[in-house]
């Protein structure tokens, strides 16, 4: 790496840490009380030593679009249920873009280090209040933060009441650290996670509404208080995502083996009740949570051909 990559990179940095900040929360965004205008003491200083190799990338927006795929992991630590479209995504990197061609634009035009730091509170501020409205219209009243949680795998198993894995396994919302994926393959049995905001190493980063599961492969798939979940969620909201889960969720069953089985919690009872006789569908309660928590109602269903 040479000095103007190291000092790009030291920049991407620093924009990261800004959209990752802890405390600022999506009923913040809401109520309009997200302006982060706080300037770091030593941004000014950098941007203006360095103004020479940081305009360039700035002006070129090339890290637009990553920046937009951060707010939009960002959005899921918060609400696990916001789901960003490619036209979201894409809105939000033109925001994103936006910003970064005006502090370009500050630091060509700035005649000293002064102006650029009197010049960035101002620039941030314009640049929430695009980013919140953007927010807004891309999710309205369900822009809010909900509750959730990650679970240990000896739990998920037990919930989701699996006597026998068969092989190969898929994990669907397998999380960012795909933790019941890394106890099978412990165990020696061959998994597979796949999350949309996936880290862990050998784990697919996909949607699993628009990813192709394939045909006959996999001997069980796994989601507990993933796929169902939020399949559930937007069904009960009457939202149009409901259709693109049923669509994915026959995607699925055509992927087990056949044998196979797709072990989920919460049940889906409006969809399994018309399956047919292809599938053998085995519902079950599970009620040890403990702290007062709910039962917590799960499936299997068998592709018997």
């Amino acid at each position: 790496m040479n000095s103007n990559q190291a000092l790009v990179l030291g920049l991407w940095r620093r924009i990261r840490r800004r959209i990752a900040r802890t405390g600022l929360s999506l009923d913040m965004v809401a109520a309009g009380e997200a302006e982060l205008t706080t300037v770091e003491a030593d941004l000014p200083a950098y941007l203006w030593v360095y103004r020479e190799v940081l305009g360039p990338w700035l002006a070129s927006a090339a890290a637009a679009g990553d920046l937009a795929d951060q707010l939009v992991r960002w959005l899921h630590r918060h609400n696990q249920f916001l789901y960003a479209t490619a036209q979201t995504r894409a809105e939000l990197g033109q925001v994103y873009a936006q910003a970064l061609a005006d502090t370009a634009e500050l630091l060509d035009e700035a005649r000293s280090q002064q102006e650029v730091e009197d010049g960035l509170p101002q620039l941030l501020a314009e640049h929430h209040q695009r980013l919140a409205l953007a927010l807004k219209v891309a999710f309205g009243a369900r822009l809010r933060d909900t509750v959730q949680a990650e679970y240990s795998p000896a739990l998920q198993i037990a919930v989701l009441g699996l006597d026998r894995v068969e092989t190969p396994v898929l994990d669907v919302g397998c999380g960012a650290t795909a933790a019941l994926v890394d106890y099978l393959r412990n165990a020696g049995i061959e998994g597979v996670g796949m999350d949309r905001d996936a880290q862990a190493p050998g784990v697919v980063q996909a949607d699993w509404l628009t990813q192709d599961y394939g045909r006959g492969i996999w001997g069980t798939v796994i989601s507990h208080l993933g796929f169902s979940l939020h399949f559930l969620h937007h069904h009960l909201s009457d939202h149009e995502l409901a259709f693109d889960y049923a669509r994915a969720y026959m995607r699925i069953l055509a992927s087990l083996r056949v044998g196979g089985r797709f072990a989920y919690a919460p049940a889906l009872p409006f969809l399994e009740a018309v399956l047919g006789d292809n599938y053998r569908v085995e519902s079950r309660t599970f009620d040890g949570y403990g702290g007062g928590l709910p039962i917590e109602s799960s499936t299997v269903v068998t592709r018997l051909a």
